[in-house]
């Protein structure tokens, strides 16, 4: 995982390659963003709702809007949600 600070203007151009957002200047009113990009990525099988992960204590008061640190225990809950057969 790397994290760089980019102007928030060239960032479409910059991550092209992976990036999630199409249009980051609606989302932000700074001149520059923070872009996370991620070496291995796993999909799971099934979404994990947000009513899900508020269950699992995931969910703090930011509604996942900022990094939220999680335990062992809540990961090992959220890929078996991933992978249930239910």
């Amino acid at each position: 995982m790397d994290s760089t600070s980019i102007p928030s203007r060239g960032a479409p151009e910059l991550l092209q390659r992976g990036g999630v957002v199409d249009d980051i200047e609606i989302l932000t009113k700074s001149s520059r963003v923070l872009a996370t990009t991620f070496d291995n990525l796993v999909a799971l099988r099934n979404p994990v709702s947000f009513e899900a992960l508020r269950q699992m204590g995931c969910v703090t008061k930011t509604n996942l809007v900022s990094a939220t640190p999680i335990t062992d225990e809540q990961l090992a809950a959220i890929v078996d949600a991933g992978y249930s057969d239910e």
